[in-house]
């Protein structure tokens, strides 16, 4: 059985439409599609906008396709300083690790 091979590195801006693409995903296969209120474009200003709210680390298969990816708030959330959001990998990948 041959190992896939991942990257972690910090997220991009050119990874936006990606790691919305992986909530999106997520969401789906919890059956809370629904749920899901963002678009491209505010996690991009969440993300990399004046004044961003969280960073993003991303996972990446050695053909650069974005597979994974976490999201850490950045400003204290309640009482809570920071937290991590999200750790995901779908699922054709996760068993991969």
């Amino acid at each position: 059985m041959t190992q896939t091979q991942f990257t972690i590195r910090p997220a991009t801006i050119n990874d936006v439409p990606d790691i919305f693409a992986l909530i999106q995903a997520l969401a789906e296969y919890e059956k809370l599609a629904d749920k899901v209120t963002g678009n491209v474009e505010t996690l991009q200003e969440d993300l990399f906008g004046a004044d961003p709210c969280i960073e993003a680390i991303v996972a990446e298969m050695d053909s650069h396709q974005v597979v994974g990816f976490a999201l850490f708030f950045t400003r204290p959330v309640g009482k809570q300083k920071q937290c991590t959001e999200q750790i995901s990998l779908p699922r054709p990948f996760s068993s991969s690790i």
